[in-house]
């Protein structure tokens, strides 16, 4: 209840603000999201050390730099990390498609190469180009791989220059496709 005020003056009313104190919580964890070698993809997994990190998630390697981070939190005191590892989801299917694209290339690349003369390295390489354009399974990419090669090889004028310009002409592995696909760079 209110104090009555009967003459002028400071007046203090103390008035319970129902503020309740803050628990507190630990601040040395963290959570990371990126690739890594291994492990649960898209849900988080809590970790308690980089023994763990190594366990679930394949541990460091250059190509997974959240690896590196991982272990420096944990070198400089963190005590418990939550791990998201994230993947492309057309990576598989990125990959396979480059192998089919390098194995079509291939197989014009191979014929060249048993030819013993520049014109019969050509003759070659013009008739698995053939069979690769007639089968109705090889993609629309595949058939441009391979006539990339068949054009290369067309542009040599010896055995030797014909196999070098065919070799050139090759698209890069199926790992090297899948990450430049991935990063939406795919040279065709």
């Amino acid at each position: 209840m209110p104090a009555q005020l009967t003459y002028p003056g400071v007046y203090i009313e103390e008035i319970p603000s129902g503020v309740r104190t803050i628990i507190g919580v630990a601040t040395s964890i963290t959570a990371f999201l990126g690739r890594a070698f291994k492990g649960p993809v898209n849900d988080p997994f809590t970790i308690n050390s980089y023994s763990d990190f190594e366990r679930n998630f394949g541990g460091m390697q250059s190509k997974y730099p959240m690896s590196y981070a991982v272990r420096d939190f944990f070198l400089n005191g963190g005590s418990q990390a939550i791990i998201v590892r994230l993947i492309h989801p057309n990576v598989e299917l990125d990959f396979e498609k480059g192998k089919k694209i390098l194995d079509a290339a291939k197989q014009v690349y191979d014929e060249a190469e048993k030819g013993v003369d520049a014109n019969d390295a050509k003759a070659k390489a013009d008739a698995a180009y053939g069979k690769i354009q007639n089968d109705a399974n090889k993609s629309k990419e595949e058939k441009d791989a391979a006539k990339n090669v068949l054009n290369a090889a067309n542009a040599g004028t010896t055995l030797q220059s014909i196999i070098e310009a065919a070799k050139k002409a090759m698209p890069p592995d199926p790992a090297t496709f899948a990450k430049r696909a991935v990063l939406g760079r795919v040279p065709l």
